[in-house]
């Protein structure tokens, strides 16, 4: 038994489909990582935006190394702060 070109994207299809349906039931989606983020996110823009480094740097590929790192930061910021704010209400 052969299968033809159009057998085979419908299955393809389907299992595509059902796959992706399998991921998105296994992963709950933490609203609160995804606020920490976005407001991690705004930090590093606001920070980006302070610092100037198109100023500094003449390298494209640099400045936008420095700007992701910059961005990185301020998530990394906004996440300290969130767990340092955690640990001290469960502490009291």
């Amino acid at each position: 038994m052969k299968i033809t070109e159009n057998e085979r994207r419908f299955y393809n299809v389907k299992l595509l489909v059902g796959f992706f349906k399998d991921e998105l039931k296994k992963q709950k989606i933490d609203k609160k990582e995804i606020i920490i983020s976005v407001i991690g996110i705004f930090v590093g823009f606001i920070i980006k935006s302070l610092v100037n480094v198109s100023a500094h740097i003449s390298n494209y590929f640099g400045i936008f190394i420095i700007e992701i790192l910059i961005i990185a930061a301020g998530i990394l910021i906004v996440r300290t702060i969130v767990w340092a704010a955690e640990k001290y209400l469960r502490r009291n």
